[in-house]
């Protein structure tokens, strides 16, 4: 029954990450151009056309598809007209600094959600639990894109007070120690801001849920009563 299961699980996976790449694909390529449609002044027609045929652009769609599909099946990601190397190079290098955000987001918003929502279920119904349960609503509600890009709007673009991208400075290898420290900070708590409040009220609001669904529970109510001093 396990093996079933499994087979059976395996299976629906292979079939969604069929479907998400064939949408992923046509979606992209529905788009006008390609990747070598830029520069036209000062790119000759032939060495675009010379791109086109070295990255398959000049085939048929159906062709297209089919070496997408045969390329991902092996692994092989494709190419990176805009940085010039491979694309899972590309990912590589990014991926530390990627799980290194999304972990310390998760742990400081597990922290941060526990807290919140334990004190929500120790004051219900009080001013501390109305007004930061509407806040973290709104917060749980927002989508996670469009909620970063209002963050990036208001503290990087309309404040300045923290960088708009990037991990360090260009000049970062340059400074000293303590700036340098400060530099790389300033330029992580803007994302790790974002990471935290958009998933910190998934958090408590779970938590406080928690609470108040075990607080009536009948062995509290025991552990109440032989805490207290009439029950010794």
């Amino acid at each position: 029954m396990v093996r079933r299961r499994l087979i059976a699980r395996l299976g629906q996976s292979v079939v969604v990450v069929f479907i998400v790449t064939t949408i992923a694909f046509f979606v992209i390529r529905s788009a006008p151009g390609d990747p070598f449609s830029y520069d036209s002044d000062r790119i000759r027609p032939a060495v675009r056309a010379e791109w086109r045929a070295r990255f398959g652009y000049d085939k048929p769609l159906i062709v297209q598809y089919g070496r997408y599909l045969w390329s991902v099946a092996h692994g092989d990601l494709g190419y990176s007209t805009l940085r010039s190397e491979p694309v899972a190079t590309a990912l590589m290098e990014a991926l530390p600094r990627t799980l290194a955000l999304a972990g310390l987001g998760l742990f400081l918003s597990f922290i941060i959600g526990v807290v919140v929502g334990t004190a929500q279920a120790a004051r219900r119904g009080g001013w501390f639990d109305r007004i930061s349960s509407h806040v973290l609503l709104v917060l749980y509600s927002l989508p996670d894109f469009w909620g970063a890009l209002i963050i990036l709007l208001v503290f990087a673009y309309w404040w300045r007070l923290f960088p708009a991208g990037g991990i360090v400075d260009a000049m970062h290898d340059y400074m000293r120690p303590g700036r340098a420290f400060t530099d790389r900070l300033t330029h992580l708590v803007l994302p790790l801001a974002t990471v935290v409040l958009l998933t910190t009220g998934a958090v408590s609001r779970f938590q406080r849920g928690a609470i108040l669904e075990a607080l009536p529970a009948d062995f509290l109510r025991t552990a109440r009563a032989k805490a207290s001093p009439s029950g010794t």
